[in-house]
């Protein structure tokens, strides 16, 4: 037993430290990692969400990580540290599903390595929503398998409802399908199933009620709803993106599912309900991709289904699988994954690291001395221009961030993050300004309006720019 249970440690710290590198190998950029960070950070020094920071999603995350920038500092080290605590819960979580699958120890980790073989790109976007969201899914997902029919999976689950839909609202509504959904398939469409799922689903509102409180106390009630619910048409009308390589992941899980299917006849009965409640999650969670269909979002939204795959393969080959099998293919993933550690490990150490002072926003991030004066250059020229200077650019946040500068939602123009016709009154409201200069950068981040940029083209001059941004001069 202590040689299994250390060799679970040592998963779990190889899961940890194999996602650090990943994650710390990045310098600093523009995209998901900056502009959540850049959230929080507003938040911690004193500007609202919603009012001050156009955050789309449900506050939960963000809730999360002003606490924590309160007790250990507001800097990327504690932010990327989140986002390996959450990323190796979710290694942990599936494991547990694995073991509550009746998978031995020692056939589990192996799986959950491979898990981890084929998931780590999730730590690689930084600390997210997504990823919490997914988390409590996987909770779900575990006691859904343990428990269904007790007392404690009715409060717990209420509960969850709650957590993952105030923490990604979109992510929450598949949630709350997929788990009434599994309940009636498994336990029946009977009375005592109905008043269990509505006593859930009381649980899950009058938890949403109290949020919805708060947010009304603090006066940013109506800021999230036009941000958070408002700007969704907006946001599914103008993003929606296909990466080719989703295709490979949506026929993956096409054949999990058939395979589900034609398996759940030929397998004893607890394996089948294992099978259908696995599939009666996992199908409604892959709604997650929509519109942004990505690795990151697809990854995201395979996750129970990658389980449901992981399983199915055990119930085929486990009779093949001697220990002396599943010890070679462990050990053969585990130096895999060491070597996939090399480059990014080599790129942490060869990297520049410039700055040193841990009240930094950007300590824990490689950031190069070259880079450091860009930044202070265009800070530079923003600060000391005797009228107003605006970014709107997805790159914004960098320069913002240490300057603890807040724009409001101009801070991140992109279609579906400005609330209500969004667009229309950005651009309504640069029409009213004065004195005021604009940066804009060529070409433009894929979600950024190009209506936007045609109108300033159209009416306001160019004269200048400073590093990369073309200056728009409002007079």
């Amino acid at each position: 037993m202590k040689k299994i249970e250390k060799k679970e440690i040592l998963l779990f710290l190889g899961i940890a430290i194999s996602a650090s590198i990943m994650i710390f190998q990045i310098p600093l950029a523009a995209g998901d990692e900056i502009w959540n960070f850049q959230n929080i950070y507003k938040m911690v020094n004193g500007y609202k969400i919603y009012t001050d920071a156009n955050v789309i999603i449900t506050p939960i995350f963000f809730w999360i990580g002003f606490v924590l920038f309160k007790v250990f500092g507001a800097n990327i080290f504690i932010f990327r540290l989140f986002d390996v605590f959450v990323y190796t819960i979710v290694a942990f979580l599936v494991y547990k599903i694995l073991k509550q699958l009746k998978i031995e120890k020692t056939k589990a980790i192996l799986y959950t390595l491979i898990f981890h073989y084929f998931s780590y790109d999730l730590v690689t976007g930084g600390a997210s929503y997504n990823t919490l969201a997914v988390l409590f899914v996987l909770i779900g997902t575990y006691y859904a398998l343990k428990e269904m029919a007790s007392n404690k999976f009715i409060v717990l689950n209420g509960i969850l409802m709650y957590l993952i839909f105030f923490t990604k609202q979109n992510i929450g509504a598949y949630y709350v399908m997929a788990t009434i959904l599994v309940q009636i398939i498994i336990e029946g469409k009977n009375k005592k199933v109905i008043f269990n799922i509505l006593k859930q689903l009381g649980i899950a509102f009058v938890l949403s009620m109290g949020t919805l409180g708060i947010l009304y106390i603090q006066g940013i009630f109506w800021d999230f709803i036009n941000i958070a619910f408002l700007g969704i048409r907006e946001f599914g009308s103008q993003n929606s993106i296909l990466d080719p390589i989703c295709m490979a992941h949506m026929l993956i899980c096409m054949i999990t599912v058939i395979s589900a299917i034609i398996l759940r006849k030929h397998v004893t009965k607890e394996e089948g309900k294992n099978i259908k409640i696995l599939l009666a999650i996992g199908i409604p969670m892959l709604l997650i991709i929509y519109p942004i269909v990505n690795v990151a979002h697809t990854m995201l939204a395979i996750e129970v289904l990658l389980i449901l795959l992981l399983y199915l393969t055990h119930l085929m080959l486990n009779q093949f699988l001697s220990q002396k099998i599943v010890k070679g293919v462990t050990i053969i993933l585990s130096v895999s994954l060491i070597a996939l550690c090399i480059s990014p490990l080599s790129r942490i150490l060869t990297y520049e690291w410039a700055i040193k002072d841990y009240h930094h926003p950007y300590y824990g991030l490689s950031v190069s001395t070259p880079m450091l004066e860009h930044i202070e250059k265009v800070n530079e020229y923003i600060n000391n221009h005797e009228g107003k200077v605006i970014m709107l650019s997805d790159k914004a946040a960098i320069y913002n961030i240490p300057e603890k500068r807040n724009n409001g939602k101009m801070d991140l123009v992109f279609l579906g993050n400005l609330g209500y016709h969004g667009e229309e009154r950005l651009i309504e409201e640069i029409s009213h300004m004065k004195n005021t200069q604009i940066l804009m950068y060529e070409p433009l981040f894929w979600q950024e309006s190009e209506k936007l940029l045609n109108y300033l083209k159209e009416h306001y001059e160019v004269v200048g720019k400073i590093e990369s941004y073309d200056i728009y001069q409002i007079p």
